[in-house]
């Protein structure tokens, strides 16, 4: 998304995530952001930051990003506070 390429940098990371949809959870988070920044669709962007969590559970930043999201979607706060009791060594 440097140099104000959104839409192609989006293209890149969908055909990315289409190419090897068990690996890269970079590429998930990246075009997850992208979904919701640029194509401004929460839900997409959400199952992609949700499949870059699954990929790599110990990324604390995509959890956090999750979160972001899911207070933007109006989740509860109770709901967003169970998800995240269920990764204490991340939270903290």
């Amino acid at each position: 998304m440097d140099r104000l390429q959104r839409k192609e940098a989006m293209e890149c990371w969908q055909e990315a995530t289409r190419r090897d949809p068990e690996g890269l959870p970079t590429a998930h988070r990246n075009l997850g952001l992208a979904l919701v920044n640029v194509a401004k669709d929460d839900n997409a962007g959400w199952r992609s930051l949700e499949k870059a969590f699954v990929l790599d559970p110990s990324d604390a930043r995509v959890l956090f990003e999750l979160d972001q999201l899911a207070k933007r979607r109006k989740e509860s706060p109770a709901s967003r506070l169970e998800r995240l009791q269920t990764f204490p060594a991340l939270v903290s």
